[in-house]
């Protein structure tokens, strides 16, 4: 009598070779590795007359992703009690330092490359299949996002507006002198190191920048007659109160000028963290670059596509009428 397949070892066999091709790096040679070579394949479609759309191609990579992730975690806990809090820290440690290495975007793995065919994938999806969030009219006129419409000279002339306002306030904060001291600072002559320089330190510390008079001094002594009262020599306090006023308001159209003018970041933690000069730990982010102020910004991808965070730099430039 014959006797039945052993599925239980085909099983066992199956496991173990899955474990090992996942736990191989893959390099520009990527194709020598059996089970990449078998997700590459998913991309042909039946009869080998074409390869699959990415809709398809793209959902079936997530669904491969999701095996491997679980035949890893069985792997790895295969030895321990099923209840989360009987199993140690350092079996917790030992798979957490696994995961980043097997199972991450990060080095040149089987999971890293299906990641990164994945993003892939999903781009080429969204710009042949999905519908657009950002699309323009007919007549370029307008711009519609998310089903609103803005009209193209509607904005221009709302941007416009905000940067008459801020000279509007930059004049009254040097004395109705900015339009003669504005002019004459010429930000090609500013000398600029995007390196950590020091706590506090910036392009308005460099002694080369001593031209620049940066600080309250030179405004300060532009609107004298309006904070400072020579004969009582004393201080105006319903003038300081007012200039101080004119101050906030600039922080805050400043905000508004980076963020319309210097190409609008997605998220607002960008324009609330800009730093101008070095903090103790964190290094400053607004540098003097070739005769323009540039701002470099950063993002975390989501961790839900790339399994861990990362940080993608971003450089924006101020419009040189700004």
């Amino acid at each position: 009598m014959a006797q039945p397949p052993d599925y239980d070892e085909l099983d066992r066999i199956m496991f173990s070779f899955i474990m090992a091709s996942i736990r191989t790096k893959v390099g520009g040679a990527m194709y020598t590795n059996a089970l990449v070579c078998f997700f590459a394949a998913t991309a042909i479609r039946a009869g080998g007359d074409g390869f699959q759309p990415a809709r398809v191609f793209t959902g079936t990579v997530a669904a491969m992703l999701w095996i491997l992730r679980l035949v890893f975690l069985e792997h790895s806990f295969q030895d321990m009690p099923r209840d989360i809090e009987d199993i140690p820290v350092e079996k917790m440690e030992w798979f957490t330092e696994q995961h980043a290495k097997w199972l991450c975007v990060d080095g040149f793995t089987v999971v890293g490359t299906m990641i990164r065919w994945m993003a892939y994938g999903k781009g080429h999806r969204n710009k042949t299949l999905a519908s657009p969030s950002v699309r323009w009219t007919d007549d370029y006129e307008t711009l519609i996002h998310n089903g609103d419409r803005v009209r193209i000279h509607e904005f221009q002339r709302a941007a416009y507006r905000v940067k008459l306002r801020v000279d509007h306030v930059m004049g009254i904060l040097f004395g109705s002198q900015w339009s003669t001291i504005g002019p004459n600072i010429d930000l090609q002559s500013i000398q600029d190191d995007m390196t950590y320089l020091g706590f506090g330190q910036s392009f308005a510390t460099n002694k080369a920048n001593a031209w620049l008079r940066s600080g309250p001094e030179l405004a300060i002594k532009a609107a004298q007659s309006m904070l400072f009262d020579t004969r009582t020599n004393s201080w105006k306090s319903k003038g300081v109160t007012t200039w101080l006023g004119n101050l906030r308001a600039l922080k805050g159209l400043l905000a508004v000028v980076c963020h319309v003018w210097s190409g609008m970041p997605g998220r607002g933690p960008e324009l609330s963290t800009m730093r101008h000069c070095d903090g103790l730990q964190v290094m400053r982010n607004c540098f003097v670059y070739d005769g323009s102020i540039m701002i470099a910004t950063d993002r975390d991808k989501a961790k839900s596509i790339r399994d861990m965070g990362r940080k993608w730099e971003f450089t924006l430039y101020l419009s040189i009428i700004v």
